[in-house]
């Protein structure tokens, strides 16, 4: 069975009457985690999980992963005869670390994932397109590759572009930093609410699926490279970006993004119509409202959500929703 050994420590305060804070911090270790011990058992063996089908090497309680960090939320109301308002911020910091995963031998320190934050990504370095013959004879390069591919890095300095120049990413899909913020207040019989959301230290790789199997993003396909456009900021397009050498044949973090962002969640505007207005037509309360989810959102990812999860892309984007309505009691 897995263990999880847990601890957690918290403060919570009023303080100064109008303010309240609370900090928890936690502390999680996890062994024996039910995984298949893959790697180290070498392919000749004949008895290696294949992909896509059921195992041949039953799992084992070998996994562990050490976690911890902090919750903390930070709030402040202030109340008076005709107005009102308050504020309340939280964050989060939570970090992981791999401590065993069955690894193969003679992996690279630089691209093992123990000791390494949970799903973090082994991609080539991009350093810049192939434009010219002459950048195409002066950099080592991967076969079959053309002006207008990807230039990858020579990480170890071989002279040549091989699987040793993979390198594990620092972050992964999953956020280290999430935060939020809500702000309210009230003015007599107008009342307002905003919700703010956003996480921080993440990275998410999207490679659309494109080509003949799908649709490119349109700032790839107007900023491609082409004989006609050399200074394209993208690579070239090719048949299918899942098989291409700048694509899904050496995977890199060309097509990893910073997936940070600051969204305005909720906002919400109401206006309270008064009891002597609504007594003589019998109705005990009105309330008309204007309310908008995901009006804006703040973050370098253009082209698709940065709360999505899927590394083809192939997931389906936030709604920009504006609603105006009433709530009436009889």
């Amino acid at each position: 069975w897995e263990v999880a050994n847990k601890t957690d420590i918290g403060i919570n305060a009023r303080w100064l009457k109008n303010f309240t804070t609370e900090v928890i911090y936690f502390q999680q270790d996890r062994k024996d985690i039910l995984i298949g011990r893959n790697a180290s058992i070498p392919n000749t063996t004949g008895i290696v999980n294949p992909y896509g089908a059921d195992a041949l090497v039953p799992d084992e309680n070998i996994g562990e992963v050490k976690s911890h960090g902090f919750e903390a939320t930070l709030g402040y109301r202030n109340s008076g005869a005709d107005f009102s308002w308050g504020v309340s911020g939280n964050f989060t910091y939570a970090k992981n670390k791999m401590v065993y995963i069955d690894e193969a031998s003679g992996l690279l320190d630089y691209q093992k994932q123990t000791g390494k934050t949970m799903n973090t990504y082994l991609l080539y370095n991009a350093i810049g397109i192939f434009r010219t013959q002459e950048d195409l004879d002066n950099n080592p390069h991967v076969p079959g590759a053309t002006l207008g591919d990807l230039i990858y890095e020579d990480y170890n300095g071989d002279g040549q572009i091989t699987a040793d120049d993979m390198v594990r990413t620092k972050y992964s899909n999953m956020p280290q930093m999430t935060f939020g913020m809500v702000l309210d207040a009230s003015y007599k019989n107008f009342d307002f609410t905003a919700v703010f959301s956003g996480q921080a230290q993440v990275s998410q790789y999207v490679l659309p699926e494109s080509g003949t199997v799908g649709n490119y993003y349109s700032s790839w396909a107007d900023n491609r490279w082409s004989p006609t456009n050399p200074n394209g900021s993208y690579p070239r397009v090719s048949e299918r970006s899942s098989s291409a050498v700048s694509g899904g044949l050496y995977r890199n973090n060309f097509w990893l993004n910073d997936a940070s962002f600051v969204r305005l969640k909720n906002v919400q505007i109401g206006y309270t119509v008064p009891n002597s207005f609504l007594e003589k037509y019998g109705i005990s309360s009105l309330r008309v409202y204007a309310s908008a989810f995901n009006l804006f959102t703040l973050t370098k990812v253009k082209d698709y959500d940065p709360e999505g999860s899927s590394e083809s892309g192939q997931f389906y984007p936030q709604q920009k929703i504006m609603n105006l309505g009433f709530n009436v009691q009889f």
